[in-house]
């Protein structure tokens, strides 16, 4: 009986320590823990920094707190990435890209501004600053996409 509450006592520990480790990477996560790169303005690949890999490797596990943490606008765009390859990864082969030119140059055709969208999110990256926005209404909106696909 002694070895059962021991063996029981040590997986107990071992869950919380591999939650606290991912809600550790999760807190970690922003707008620079993936990129999206343009290959000839057809194909685009989208990879994840190394803090974001350890989470993917949890898989579904990391649901929960990834969801939690998506209200999080410096987040967002990367949990939402993650959650698509975890949950549904054939959504991330279907993007669809616009682009913003700068209307003073348009002899040089230089893009300002690329427009995503990627699984029912839509975020714009301002290329000159490298930085991405999305609409205040859409944070709600994800998360409940999120909340309601997997049963969160």
């Amino acid at each position: 009986m002694r070895n059962i509450v021991l063996l029981f006592t040590l997986c107990s520990f071992f869950k919380i320590q591999a939650q606290s480790d991912i809600s550790s990477d999760i807190n970690k996560l922003n707008q620079y823990s993936f990129e999206i790169e343009n290959v000839n303005y057809t194909d685009i690949n989208i990879s994840f920094d190394d803090t974001a890999k350890k989470v993917l490797k949890k898989g579904k596990e990391a649901t929960k707190q990834l969801i939690e943490s998506i209200e999080n606008e410096d987040k967002l765009i990367a949990i939402h990435l993650m959650l698509t390859k975890i949950w549904c990864s054939n959504k991330l082969s279907n993007i669809k890209t616009q682009y913003i030119y700068d209307i003073e140059d348009v002899d040089e055709g230089e893009i300002i501004k690329e427009v995503y969208t990627i699984n029912k999110l839509v975020f714009i990256k301002d290329i000159e600053n490298n930085t991405y926005q999305i609409s205040k209404s859409s944070v709600g909106k994800i998360k409940e996409y999120w909340r309601k696909l997997t049963n969160i």
